[in-house]
Parts: structure tokens; C-alpha cells; sequence
């Protein structure tokens, strides 16, 4: 999917980062002067025919540290600092939900990187017997 497509419809007519009204669940009114593009939701939805492009599930998308979003934002947003605005200066529905986000991302990659110290500590060589030791530690915390 081309995200870039989004970024000339990413301000209002007075060019302000749009917040709330990027949403299907939270547009109030907005929607014909500045319609939804994406959804809260886990999955995109339609609704009258239109599409909303869950933005949790394009968050998940990329490979990225939670709070270390560049890539993410520049491509989705065009900017860092709208996607800063989103994930800090907004609606406490907006705030938390990209904050779920960050934890499940958070979890996520700890249990890939777990994973892969259990395939790494099947080796018999010296990089198993490291990544044993390391997860030795971990369990026995």
C-alpha cells in the first residue's frame, strides 16, 4: 500500500496537523470536509463502501522500536511531528491506543528476540553456549 497518497490530506484547510479526524471512530461531523482515512480498530473496516486502513495494523507493519518511529511516521504522515502530535499532544483515545500499540510492539520484539536465542542455543558451538547462558539468566530472574 503507497501511504504516501495520505500526505496531502494530512492538514486541515488552514494547514494544522489533523488529529482526531483521521479516524472512523472519532470524526464528528468532520467527515465530509475531511474525511476519515484510517480506523482504531486492530483490522481495516468498511463502511458505506469506504475503506479505513487500520492504523494499528500498519503501526505493527514495520520493523521498529516503540518511540523510535521515523520511518513509520515519515511514510504514514509525512512528518515526525505530526505523528509526535498523535502520539503525545491529543485525545486520550488516540494517546492510548498508540501506547497499546508501543507495549504490544515492546513484547513482540522481546519474544522474537527470545526465540531467537532458543534457536541460537541449540548450536553446539560457542554462540549456543552463550545464548543458553543468556537465557538461563532471563528465566531465572
Amino acid at each position: 500500500m503507497d501511504l504516501k497518497k495520505f500526505h496531502s490530506v494530512m492538514k486541515d484547510d488552514i494547514g494544522r496537523y489533523r488529529t482526531q479526524s483521521l479516524f472512523w471512530e472519532l470524526r464528528y461531523g468532520t467527515e465530509e470536509k475531511f474525511p476519515p482515512i484510517f480506523t482504531l480498530k486492530s483490522d481495516n473496516i468498511e463502511r458505506d463502501g469506504k475503506l479505513y486502513y487500520s492504523l494499528k495494523k500498519i503501526y505493527l507493519s514495520y520493523d521498529h522500536v516503540p518511540k523510535f518511529e521515523y520511518e513509520f511516521a515519515t511514510d504514514v504522515f509525512g512528518s515526525w511531528d505530526h505523528w509526535n502530535k498523535l502520539a503525545n499532544d491529543t485525545l486520550p483515545a488516540i494517546k492510548d491506543e498508540i501506547k497499546s500499540w508501543r507495549e504490544e510492539l515492546d513484547i513482540k520484539l522481546k519474544a522474537l528476540g527470545l526465540k531467537a536465542l532458543i534457536h541460537a542455543s541449540r548450536d553446539n558451538d560457542a554462540k549456543g553456549v552463550q545464548a543458553s547462558n543468556i537465557l538461563l539468566k532471563k528465566v531465572t530472574k
